[in-house]
């Protein structure tokens, strides 16, 4: 039996290309294991049809909507009703139309003007919906749900979706293109000595408020590396694209405007430094490890910024802030936010959500959370436990107000960093890195005894060798705790040297300045 998958998914200049591209992710991911995949999407000016066609799915076009249609007629309890380009009942019509023809298994919709009214028209008893969704904002009849947002919670959803609706929240779900996780090994390596050289700019394929030109004149005004280079991206038909060539002929620093780019991953892999809008590239920047700084182009990136910020992966972009960042030990936040950025998504969220819809359920369990302020009464209970805190090089347990004094001055330091490990969603543990601008810096792991023996330890050790790769680490375990020895030799870790009653340890990669 061939399994078939539909995409109710719009792209036009309003609503921007996003949303179409994650879905020609998700549908290149679905054709992989064998099932057809088709698109329903609407004309407009900015649509993507053709792009669609091209990536060999065929595509059921609906009509550009009639005057008698226009959004000022629409439904005006959705905050994106305008961009469906006609009524949700008619929109509703014409999709039912199409899936007759099409009879597919799964529904996948992603669109802001769309919500649980729309679904019940066009839901059967044969059809699976699946939505995705970045803002929590209405209700949807749905069997599962993707929403890519750091800072989002299935609680978010709570009276939102089905009680049994399957919801995969976080950047881990992030739905990029393959060459983003095949290129992730190389553009974290090529961190290790962050060097400000090349600068990348990329507000969107359109960018109609041309916002390049207006980070092209704050960075004018900065005093970068003099042999800094700035790439500036646009589409071939963004509205400014003559006038930011004309401004890039005028910069102090060597400026040049892509157009076409086939090769994003690359091109974002080999800058250093990335300013950008705070969509869904905010996810492709993460997996590469691309230190960012973000504006806020549409509101529904506000919250994207303020997450990124507030857990180092990234910084709001202004004159002031740069600046700030420019005068300040810029090489180390190169690197602490690399490693950051890198931990909150992997590049491998189609893959995730392929496995979820196939499976029924949420297969990937252990993730890396950057430790927040909020967290310090969670690392203090893990840091306080007696079959833990015997094998430390302090046995002592510290007060409580010595330890919010340290946690949060730790939090702060550019040469080191706290993650808390989750497992299926809860706190599950934590992982340091410490001395990151040695030869060897230095792991430490935490695991919650409720979670103990289920490779959780394993798992975190794995995906924080993936955020260093080429790059020797080192564990120094007591001599005594045979359960920390047996964790770190199951992951490459052998003995180098012995200080009085600990072992240390050294995973078996590349000794490499940092």
């Amino acid at each position: 039996m061939i399994y078939k998958a539909a995409f109710r998914v719009d792209a036009s200049i309003d609503m921007g290309t996003g949303h179409v591209m994650r879905c020609l992710t998700l549908a290149g991911a679905l054709n992989a294991k064998g099932i057809d995949c088709v698109f329903i999407t609407r004309r407009q000016s900015g649509d993507l049809r053709l792009l669609i066609e091209e990536k060999g799915f065929k595509v059921y076009l609906l009509p550009e909507h009639r005057k008698e249609h226009s959004p000022t007629m629409l439904d005006s309890s959705l905050t994106h009703a305008a961009w469906l380009g006609c009524s949700w009942e008619l929109d509703a019509s014409q999709t039912l139309a199409a899936l007759a023809d099409i009879k597919p298994n799964w529904l996948i919709v992603d669109h802001y003007g769309l919500d649980i009214n729309w679904e019940l028209a066009v839901n059967s008893d044969d059809l699976k919906l699946i939505v995705i969704d970045d803002l929590a904002d209405r209700k949807h009849l749905c069997e599962m749900l993707v929403d890519q947002n750091l800072g989002r919670k299935k609680e978010d959803y709570n009276f939102l979706v089905p009680v049994d609706c399957l919801c995969l929240i976080g950047p881990e779900y992030a739905l990029l293109r393959p060459e983003f996780e095949e290129l992730r090994h190389y553009s974290l390596a090529r961190r290790k000595n962050p060097d400000l050289k090349t600068l990348l700019v990329s507000m969107g394929g359109v960018d109609k408020d041309n916002t390049s030109a207006t980070v092209l004149d704050i960075l004018n005004l900065c005093e970068l590396p003099k042999d800094c280079s700035i790439n500036v991206i646009l589409g071939s038909h963004a509205p400014w694209l003559k006038t930011i060539k004309d401004k890039a002929k005028k910069m102090q620093y060597q400026t040049e405007i892509l157009t076409n780019v086939t090769n994003m991953a690359q091109c974002m892999s080999d800058a250093d430094l990335s300013i950008g809008a705070a969509g869904g590239t905010s996810w492709e920047r993460c997996a590469l490890g691309v230190p960012s700084f973000l504006m806020v182009l549409a509101e529904n990136q506000r919250d994207n910024v303020v997450s990124l910020e507030k857990c180092g992966a990234a910084k709001y972009f202004d004159s002031t802030s740069f600046s700030s960042f420019l005068n300040n030990s810029p090489e180390m936040k190169l690197r602490q936010m690399a490693i950051i950025a890198g931990a909150l998504c992997q590049g491998d969220g189609a893959t995730r959500v392929v496995q979820a819809l196939l499976a029924g359920s949420d297969t990937s369990k252990v993730s890396l959370i950057p430790a927040k302020p909020s967290d310090c009464d969670y690392i203090y209970s893990l840091q306080i436990q007696p079959a833990v805190r015997k094998f430390f090089r302090n046995v002592d347990v510290p007060n409580y107000d010595k330890h919010c004094s340290w946690y949060h001055k730790k939090l702060l330091e550019l040469d080191g960093i706290i993650f808390k490990v989750k497992f299926g969603g809860e706190a599950a543990g934590m992982v340091r890195i410490d001395k990151l601008g040695s030869i060897s810096p230095e792991l430490s792991i935490i695991i919650s005894s409720e979670y103990e023996g289920k490779g959780l330890g394993t798992k975190a050790i794995s995906l924080i060798c993936d955020l260093l790769p080429d790059v020797c680490l080192k564990a120094v375990v007591h001599a005594k705790n045979i359960g920390s020895m047996k964790l770190f030799g199951r992951s490459g870790f052998t003995k180098v040297a012995e200080e009085e009653d600990f072992f240390v340890l050294e995973n078996n990669r590349k000794r490499g300045t940092m």
